[in-house]
C-alpha cells in the first residue's frame, strides 16, 4: 500500500482475501488510535459496543440492546445480556445482571460472578450486590443491598434487606426490611408471615431463626438456637442462645440466657446471667455478692 496517499478514503468493505490468515498490525508494529462507532466482533460474537451513552465490554455483554438504552456500563462474559430500556446500571463479572427481560429497570450495581443475575422488570431497580451470587436470585426486588458471597442469594421480590457478609440472609426469598451483618448471619431466615424487621449483627447472629420475626440479635451467635421466637433482644456473645420458641425475652451480656427453650417475657442482665422462669428479671450471675443503688427498690 506504499503507493496510497495519506489520507485515504475508503468507500468499500475492507475484506481479506482468505479468513483468519491476515493481521491488522503486530506485537512490534502497532497502530496508534482506532475510532470506532459501532461494535467489536469476535469470532462473530460482539465483545465490545458503544450506544446512547451505554458501554458494553465482553462476550455477549448489552446482547439484547440493540436501541441504545443509555448510561448502562458492562464489563465481563455476558453481562447486561437481557437489557433492553434498562438505564443507570453497573454490572462487573461473569454473568453480572445477565437478565431475563430487563426491560425499565434502574440504578443496580452488581460486581462478582454472578451477582443479580436474573433481576428483572417491572421493579428490579436500585440493588447493590457484591460478591459472587450476591442476589443472584432476585428479580423484582428493589433497594436490596447484598455484601459477600452468597449475601442474600434465594432473594427473588423482598425488598429494602441489608445483607454484609458471606452467606448472610442466604435463605431469605421475599422478606423485607432486614438486617444481617456477619458470616451466615440470619442464614435461615425465611419467614411465610412477612412481618419481618429483623436485625442480626455479628457472625451466626440468629442462624437457625427460621420464622420468627422482630428479632434484635447482636453479637457473635446471638440467639444462634432461635427458631420461631418473636419479639426476642439478646445483646452479647451467644446470648440467649437456649431460645428457641420464647416471646419478649431479652438477655444482655456475654452468654446472658434463659433456662428453658420457650419463656416469655423473661429477662437476663449481665455477664452469664441466667433466668429460669417467664414474667421473671434476672440481675448477675451466680458469682454475684451485691446488687445495690442509691435507693432502695420501691
Amino acid at each position: 500500500l506504499s503507493n496510497l496517499t495519506s489520507p485515504v478514503a475508503i468507500n468499500q468493505h475492507l475484506l481479506p482475501a482468505s479468513n483468519n490468515s491476515i493481521d491488522l498490525g503486530s506485537s512490534t508494529l502497532n497502530y496508534k488510535d482506532m475510532h470506532l462507532s459501532g461494535k467489536i466482533f469476535v469470532n462473530g460474537i460482539p465483545y465490545f459496543k458503544t450506544n446512547a451513552g451505554n458501554l458494553y465490554w465482553g462476550y455477549e455483554s448489552g446482547y439484547s440492546d440493540a436501541a441504545g438504552s443509555g448510561e448502562n456500563t458492562a464489563y465481563g462474559y455476558r453481562t447486561l445480556v437481557g437489557n433492553t430500556t434498562g438505564r443507570y446500571n453497573t454490572a462487573i463479572g461473569l454473568e453480572a445482571m445477565y437478565g431475563g427481560s430487563l426491560g425499565p429497570v434502574y440504578s443496580n450495581t452488581a460486581v462478582g460472578y454472578g451477582a443479580l443475575h436474573v433481576v428483572s422488570a417491572p421493579g428490579g431497580g436500585g440493588n447493590t450486590a457484591l460478591g459472587a451470587v450476591s442476589l443472584y436470585q432476585t428479580t423484582t426486588g428493589y433497594w436490596n443491598t447484598g455484601v459477600g458471597n452468597y449475601a442474600l442469594t434465594s432473594n427473588t421480590t423482598g425488598t429494602s434487606n441489608v445483607a454484609v457478609g458471606t452467606d448472610a440472609l442466604y435463605s431469605s426469598v421475599q422478606n423485607s426490611n432486614n438486617v444481617a451483618i456477619g458470616d451466615s448471619a440470619l442464614y435461615k431466615y425465611n419467614d411465610a408471615s412477612f412481618k419481618d424487621y429483623m436485625l442480626a449483627a455479628g457472625t451466626k447472629a440468629l442462624y437457625n431463626n427460621t420464622n420468627g420475626y422482630y428479632n434484635t440479635a447482636l453479637g457473635g451467635e446471638a440467639m444462634y438456637n432461635n427458631t420461631v421466637g418473636t419479639r426476642n433482644t439478646a445483646v452479647g456473645v451467644q446470648a440467649l442462645n437456649t431460645n428457641t420458641s420464647g416471646t419478649d425475652n431479652t438477655a444482655l451480656g456475654y452468654l446472658a440466657d434463659v433456662s428453658a427453650a420457650g419463656l416469655t417475657n423473661a429477662t437476663a442482665l449481665g455477664s452469664k446471667a441466667k433466668v429460669n422462669a417467664s414474667n421473671k428479671v434476672v440481675v448477675g450471675n451466680t458469682s454475684v455478692t451485691v446488687i445495690g443503688g442509691e435507693v432502695g427498690w420501691s
